[in-house]
């Protein structure tokens, strides 16, 4: 009667990526099967030899040629010939989450603040050459989980990490607004990874996201605050520009209610009023200069407004009514205001004796 035909085969979960048989004579009738998603590795000696794909495969010399080539002097005789099988999981494994594992110091482009930086996200790996896999990661150990492969592959992710998050703040955006670039990162971070770091083992990302990228609670408090004082000082900034634009509006209002001659001689008298007090508290000249400087631009700042307000080129220019004439002030108060001006210093020796000479001329 024939020897009944061996089976080797083995039933693991998602979570199990790698799994172990010891076979005790490799030249014993027998046969191997693989499940759908899975590879079988024949494997003697440290070395990784023939690899069978799903199905059903009796053990042969011709199905095992790699193993033959190199044990074939095993065969014929009447000693065991003993091997490890390991199957390989081939399914994408996701939904693995990952974090740094303290936080990351880091200067906020913005607000120039120094922050630690946390962040999280999940991946999806696969078992992408088998025989790599095996040889670099497995050796000598009857079974490899999806959580062994993340702790072996954390390392470099967390470098990887760290320089992607460094990279785009370095660049200018501030964590309080890098919420808006998980998307762009997470597809970097994932073809970096699968470039450049883990091929060599036999591993690939399926899928890698950062779900968050954040700063620890109180840095978060301190750029809030930043934040709203930078804010308030431009409110504060835009408030002072509209009121001093306000207070021209009024003047320029003032000024064409009552025309040019009028609002002269208005400027004029809150002048002297103003030399006036200032004489009176004793102020001394340089609040005088000061105050009559102030009138002086104030007044020239609104007659260049009031010249831009000449109608468009092509209109008909509306035919101005006839100016008042302006009252003779009388010549001895006239006199007397002008020696008050220069006993302040306020006119030149020349003014002087000019401004007397045409007041004189209309006696």
């Amino acid at each position: 009667m024939g020897k009944i035909m061996e089976l080797i085969s083995y039933e693991s979960d998602n979570k199990e990526l790698i799994g172990k048989i010891s076979i005790d004579d490799l030249k014993t009738k027998s046969a191997i099967i693989v499940n759908e998603s899975q590879e079988a590795l024949f494997y003697k000696d440290g070395q990784a030899l023939d690899l069978f794909l799903s199905g059903r495969h009796e053990i042969t010399t011709d199905s095992i040629p790699l193993f033959f080539k190199l044990f074939q002097r095993w065969f014929g005789t009447t000693s065991p010939l003993p091997c490890s099988v390991y199957f390989i999981n081939k399914v994408n494994v996701l939904d693995m989450s990952w974090g740094t594992p303290g936080p990351i110091p880091m200067m906020d482009p913005k607000y120039n603040l120094l922050i630690n930086v946390i962040a999280n996200g999940s991946m999806g790996v696969r078992i992408s050459d088998s025989r790599k896999f095996v040889v670099k990661i497995v050796g000598q150990v009857p079974s490899i989980s999806a959580d062994d492969v993340k702790r072996y592959i954390k390392g470099v992710m967390m470098a990887n990490i760290k320089n992607s998050i460094a990279d785009i703040i370095q660049g200018g955006v501030s964590i309080l607004e890098i919420h808006s670039h998980l998307y762009e990162l997470s597809e970097k971070m994932q073809k970096k990874i699968n470039e450049k770091t883990i091929p060599e083992w036999g591993i690939e990302l399926v899928n890698f996201y950062f779900n968050s990228i954040t700063a620890q609670d109180s840095d978060l408090e301190a750029l809030r605050l930043t934040s709203e004082k930078r804010m308030k000082g431009m409110a504060d900034i835009e408030l002072e520009r509209a009121r001093k634009l306000s207070d021209t509006d009024i003047e320029v209002q003032k000024k064409n209610a009552l025309g040019d001659a009028a609002w002269e001689k208005l400027m004029n008298n809150d002048l002297m009023k103003t030399f006036a007090e200032n004489q009176g508290n004793g102020n001394g000249m340089a609040s005088m200069g000061a105050g009559i400087g102030m009138g002086m631009a104030m007044a020239s700042n609104l007659s260049n407004m009031m010249s831009s307000s000449t109608p468009p080129m092509g209109s008909p220019a509306p035919t101005p009514a006839p100016a008042p004439e302006a009252p003779q002030d009388d010549p001895i108060k006239a006199l007397g205001k002008l020696k008050q001006l220069l006993d302040a210093g306020l006119i030149t020796e020349e003014d002087y004796a000019q401004k007397k000479k045409e007041i004189l001329s209309r006696l």
